[in-house]
């Protein structure tokens, strides 16, 4: 007959089992925090040293994107114009997210506004590569590492730049992630987010209209 003690108490655990039992559970719930943590933390790392740049790194085509970004703050149109005349080039989706700076701010402080921009752009794609590796894999653990692989990455150093390249990282990881899920999950809805998906990528580099072909 179990005696009255280990009705009411239960059977006793070793400190040992104990500790193991807390360990496992507060892992899961502090990895998270953790993770938002570091991705704050490189959002920070980068915007600090991206903004105190203040001369060009490719002249050319940042000075393309600087003039098609003030197109459209004075057009107020996507049409790629530069100094009144058409220019044949349609990744517009970076000179349409930095246009309010050149729009509101001389060059300069309008070029670092747009530095430090690319900084959380560039880690934001930690958020589609978190979903798409979970989807994958069926575990957060995995969506935690691909998310802070995707954000801590040598494509930091873009930030200090005006190139296109800010903008399509995350275009393309959310077009990755849109694209599986309306592979794995058929719907309207999905196809549908998914053709979103591949527009935003398309606009963000003309280039990765191959993600129609690949996908």
């Amino acid at each position: 007959v179990p005696s009255y003690d280990l009705v009411i108490n239960g059977p006793e655990r070793s400190p040992a089992l104990g500790s193991t039992l807390v360990g496992r559970s507060v892992l899961p719930a502090v990895l998270p925090s953790v993770i938002v943590g570091g991705l704050l933390a490189a959002v920070g790392a980068a915007m600090y040293y991206a903004v105190r740049v203040n001369t060009w790194a490719v002249m050319t085509d940042e000075a393309q994107v600087a003039r098609l970004a003030i197109s459209i703050g004075d057009e107020l149109s996507l049409v790629p114009m530069i100094r009144g005349s058409y220019y044949g080039v349609h990744s517009q989706l970076y000179p349409l997210l930095v246009a309010p700076f050149y729009a509101t701010l001389d060059a300069p402080a309008a070029a670092s506004a747009a530095h430090a921009l690319n900084a959380i752009l560039l880690v934001s794609a930690a958020v589609p590569a978190f979903l798409l590796a979970r989807a994958v894999t069926g575990t957060n653990s995995a969506g935690y590492v691909a998310a802070a692989l995707t954000a801590v990455s040598p494509w930091l150093v873009l930030s200090s730049t005006l190139l296109t390249e800010n903008a399509a990282y995350p275009a393309f990881t959310w077009a990755v992630f849109l694209c599986h899920r309306a592979i794995v999950r058929p719907s309207a809805r999905g196809d549908a987010c998914a053709l979103a998906g591949l527009c935003l990528a398309f606009l963000a580099r003309t280039q990765l209209v191959v993600l129609v072909f690949a996908l």
